[in-house]
């Protein structure tokens, strides 16, 4: 029997001094298998009777994981289509919502763990639509985001209204991304299937009715596409995956490829971080450090992102396009830590059944990884005719190759770059402009006869 420290055994009045059996090496084992004997020695009662109590119920079965999406390889004529010759990143684990991944700072940590804290669930009740019910407190979380990021404009300009995201879509607007946040009810909620703001959760639920992944090229990998249309402004899924640090980003190609940014330094977050009542003032402190951009000591190197190189959804083969039929947001659920911002997709226009569905990846992720785009948009343009080689000085054949290359971009040495396809959101630059032409002197001269010539006969 383990032994206890500093316990003490209360006595009786005129305890009966109880003999013990003499215990001889050889009936050791008899002894020990008679463990109710011991309790009749130090009471002097037999034990009591012990009830033959019913068995343990029986651990209900967990519900089966949601079929995953259809994957599939049509390349026309490639021994490429067998699946034992796919690329490693075709495989991952499907994962529902983000969980938390590695790399994370001390900071991020005790970020989600103070957030872990302080969840927002309604008590509504089924059939009651959260986006009406002003009593309801995920409805109040979602006036004081539509509150916050509401821009007051001067004169006869109208106000920049913040959206609510609800089942009935959302106004496409430009930069919607960096200007509007959201709030959606979470799965604690008891507000029923017919809640308005459950858009989020809903989109998680029969996706392999909705979407089929395929490759039919290898040049550009798999993709996406839709088996039912989508209105413009409606959302078209989540993405999912793990939520790790910049460290891991920038140290893992593959990571860096599969990953987008979640939260950076100067977010917008951090308008609404530094107004709300909600959170306490530590994690405020965690997101503050998180998201302030110093100097020195003091400057935030963390960038939060949710990594799907391994973890995730069928999001993750959403392929790029300079002319894309989706975008990006963010929003809240169940929570304001960071655990619980939710990356999803609206389209941005009417989406066919049978397109593919497509996102930009950023001015960043082209400049770098993407030399010879492969989207749609750039293969539909047709290419220039190649310059006149005479009359013509080098400088002026080397701008007028440069605005070709620019309009059309030859599909060359781009299956390195088929699997290598990041969805880092990144601010768009100003599209590249060539200089001006250069002219050559024998155009001059031929310029200046004509002209002569021309006031000769006018006179």
């Amino acid at each position: 029997m383990p032994r206890v420290k500093n316990s003490r055994v209360r006595r009786r009045k005129n305890p009966a001094s109880p003999t013990l059996p003499d215990v001889n090496p050889t009936n050791l084992k008899e002894v020990r298998a008679e463990k109710p004997k011991l309790h009749i020695l130090l009471s002097g009662t037999p034990p009591p009777q012990v009830a033959n109590l019913p068995p343990p119920p029986a651990v209900e079965n967990l519900p089966p994981p949601p079929p995953r999406v259809e994957i599939t390889s049509v390349v026309p004529g490639s021994s490429e289509n067998d699946v034992s010759k796919w690329p490693a990143t075709a495989s991952y684990e499907y994962s529902a919502q983000n969980c938390v991944g590695e790399r994370l700072t001390a900071t991020a940590k005790k970020s989600i763990e103070e957030g872990a804290k302080n969840k927002i669930c309604c008590s509504c009740g089924p059939g009651v639509d959260c986006s009406t019910n002003k009593n309801c407190e995920c409805y109040k979380v979602a006036a004081e985001l539509m509150k916050t990021y509401t821009i007051k404009r001067r004169g006869n300009r109208k106000d920049y209204k913040c959206q609510t995201l609800t089942d009935r879509g959302l106004k496409v607007v430009k930069d919607m991304y960096y200007k509007q946040m959201f709030f959606n009810c979470g799965a604690e909620c008891t507000c029923g299937p017919s809640c308005g703001m459950k858009v989020l959760l809903k989109s998680d639920e029969n996706q392999a009715e909705k979407f089929f992944i395929q490759r039919r090229n290898l040049d550009i990998g798999f993709s996406v596409f839709t088996k039912e249309p989508i209105e413009e402004g409606t959302v078209v899924a989540c993405l999912n995956g793990e939520i790790c640090g910049e460290r891991l980003v920038n140290t893992d190609e593959t990571v860096a490829e599969y990953s987008m940014t979640l939260i950076d330094e100067n977010d917008m977050l951090l308008k609404f971080i530094s107004k709300t009542n909600r959170l306490g003032n530590q994690q405020k402190k965690y997101f503050k450090k998180l998201m302030s951009k110093g100097t020195g000591k003091k400057m935030s190197t963390e960038c939060i992102s949710v990594n799907t190189a391994q973890k995730g959804n069928f999001t993750r083969f959403l392929s790029h396009c300079c002319r894309p039929n989706s975008m990006v947001l963010r929003s809240y659920q169940g929570g304001l830590s960071i655990t619980d911002i939710r990356l999803f997709f609206i389209a941005t226009r009417r989406i066919e059944a049978g397109e593919e569905v497509t996102i930009d990846y950023g001015a960043a992720y082209k400049k770098e990884r993407l030399v010879n785009c492969l989207c749609g948009h750039c293969l539909s343009k047709k290419p220039r005719k190649a310059p006149r080689q005479s009359n013509q000085p080098a400088s002026q054949v080397a701008v007028e190759e440069q605005e070709r290359d620019v309009d059309y971009q030859e599909p060359q040495n781009a299956r390195n770059q088929a699997e290598s396809r990041s969805t880092r959101t990144r601010k768009r630059s100003k599209p590249m402009r060539s200089s001006p032409p250069i002219q050559n002197n024998e155009d001059q001269l031929s310029r200046k006869k004509k002209r002569s010539t021309d006031t000769l006969d006018q006179n």
